[in-house]
């Protein structure tokens, strides 16, 4: 079972060290005096249950980093704070974690049930309490007197508990859960052109993509990835990429079969550095000096069917004749054989 302990003082230390005796996955929350010797030297606990020493469990002074570190889903927690800090450290635990775990009071002081209540729901509270007294031997008829319930919702309460877990607090007839927080809201993107930038906003999380207009290759494959899953339509993309709604539609199914290549204009994309690897620019200049040196034609269709031959590299010719005058390989066409002659006769 997998806990987290909300305070890590004599009673927090105590539940939670025998807890992860018994090879539960304790996780303890407390003020940094009390936690560092736990991480650094492990939990003892010495008195009447005897003496145990404790290395398997851990501790955090931060609820953020448990849940960046450990997961924001816990089966149980126990909340063993002072009352003076019950409120803020419960607040906190709402807004961080999933709150669907059942949560145990093991605190004394007043007013802790009703600030629980009140953040947890007092339903779920009073069904707590419910269930946990009938663990605890307490007869029906007591529990409904105590509680102020019904005896015939207890029982129904307890067999649903022990027939569906958690999942018996609540309601079956209600979709919305008492407890559990609201989902959140669902992130709706936008699109605006403002200051030669395509930005991309995504509401109410107040994020913002912002996209280069006078880079159309990025805006495509940005716009046409968000339109395959779904958060934009297809009217909407078009009209940003100036692009009829079929085209678009076509652009966006080549783009999850083919990959980046399917979706490049054909007229730019062939000339795009990152379809010649540094391998491939490397076989390109190699089979140039060979045909340069042999006296042989190195026009842009001879060099792409040496290379496939030789490589098994299809490349276009076009593509070839851009990066030979990128790399400035016809330059130095004539002058290959005079220096290799002279390196001949001079070795």
């Amino acid at each position: 079972m997998k806990i987290l302990v909300l305070g890590a003082g004599a009673i927090g230390s105590v539940f939670g060290g025998f807890l992860a005796k018994s090879e539960n996955d304790v996780i303890l929350y407390g003020r940094d005096r009390c936690i560092t010797p736990i991480n650094e030297q492990g939990l003892t606990i010495e008195g009447i249950w005897g003496s145990h020493h404790l290395t398997n469990i851990k501790g955090y002074s931060n609820l953020n980093k448990i849940a960046r570190c450990e997961g924001v889903s816990f089966d149980l927690v126990l909340l063993t704070v002072k009352s003076y800090d019950t409120k803020n450290v419960l607040e906190h635990y709402v807004q961080t974690f999933d709150t669907s775990a059942v949560v145990v009071s093991l605190q004394n002081g007043l007013g802790n049930i009703e600030i629980i209540e009140n953040l947890l729901g007092r339903k779920i509270v009073q069904k707590l309490l419910a269930y946990a007294l009938f663990l605890l031997g307490v007869s029906r008829s007591e529990i409904s007197s105590f509680l102020k319930i019904p005896s015939g919702s207890v029982r129904s309460l307890v067999h649903a508990i022990n027939s569906r877990g958690l999942a018996g607090l609540e309601d079956q007839r209600t979709k919305a859960s008492s407890f559990k927080p609201p989902l959140p809201k669902q992130i709706t993107p936008t699109l605006k052109v403002q200051d030669s930038w395509l930005k991309v906003n995504f509401e109410p999380s107040n994020l913002v993509l912002r996209i280069p207009e006078s880079n159309p290759d990025q805006k495509r494959i940005v716009l046409l990835s968000l339109l395959n899953s779904r958060l934009f339509d297809r009217n909407e993309v078009a009209g940003a990429l100036h692009l009829s709604i079929d085209r678009t539609g076509k652009l966006a199914r080549k783009l999850e079969q083919e990959d980046v290549r399917g979706i490049l204009d054909q007229r730019q994309g062939q000339r795009q550095d990152y379809r010649f690897t540094p391998e491939t620019k490397a076989e390109l200049i190699q089979q140039f000096v060979i045909e340069a040196v042999a006296q042989r034609p190195t026009g842009g269709q001879q060099l792409a069917q040496k290379l496939e031959e030789r490589c098994q590299l299809t490349l276009s010719a076009r593509s070839i004749l851009s990066h030979l005058d990128k790399l400035g390989l016809p330059s130095i066409r004539d002058s290959l054989s005079e220096h290799l002659t002279e390196v001949k006769k001079n070795p």
